[in-house]
């Protein structure tokens, strides 16, 4: 007699776009364009960089009101954080699309654009960690004060 024991898949699948109307969705939109303004703002304020503080404040503003729809707030949070990075982008052209105007060595040219495809990922995943720990935090915030609420029974 042989034994079957059911097979559980350990390979940890890619969680995919929100369909279109979903919560999810919804509120990962509200919370990456509340942070548009601010993250365009800071960057032009800024000599530096790119400030990731309003991408935070807008993934835990997503966090916040998908928890309160029984959702989880950390990966609407990274959603609203890559959305809200976007303005961010403009460092990209302030820093490397001077090149473009100038006559320069071609090989330079493909080091510059090795060097941009390198970190426009790396700039989108940091603005969506940033929104990820702020949506972790709302959802947790939601628990706090008691969302999801749970509905009234009626006897």
């Amino acid at each position: 007699m042989r034994c079957q024991v059911p097979v559980t898949s350990t390979v940890p699948s890619i969680r995919s776009i929100p369909p279109a109307g979903s919560p999810e969705r919804q509120y990962a939109l509200l919370g990456g364009l509340a942070a548009v303004p601010f993250t365009a703002t800071s960057y032009s304020q800024a000599d530096v960089g790119v400030s990731l503080w309003p991408v935070f404040w807008g993934g835990l503003l997503a966090g916040y009101l998908v928890k309160r729809r029984e959702g989880d707030g950390t990966p609407v949070g990274f959603d609203a954080g890559v959305l809200g990075v976007l303005p961010g982008l403009q460092w990209f052209y302030d820093e490397f699309g001077h090149v473009l105007g100038q006559p320069v060595d071609p090989g330079v040219v493909a080091e510059i654009a090795l060097l941009v495809a390198m970190l426009f990922p790396i700039f989108l995943a940091l603005g969506g960690l940033a929104g990820a720990v702020g949506g972790r935090l709302g959802g947790w915030l939601a628990e706090v004060n008691g969302h999801p609420e749970q509905p009234v029974e009626v006897s």
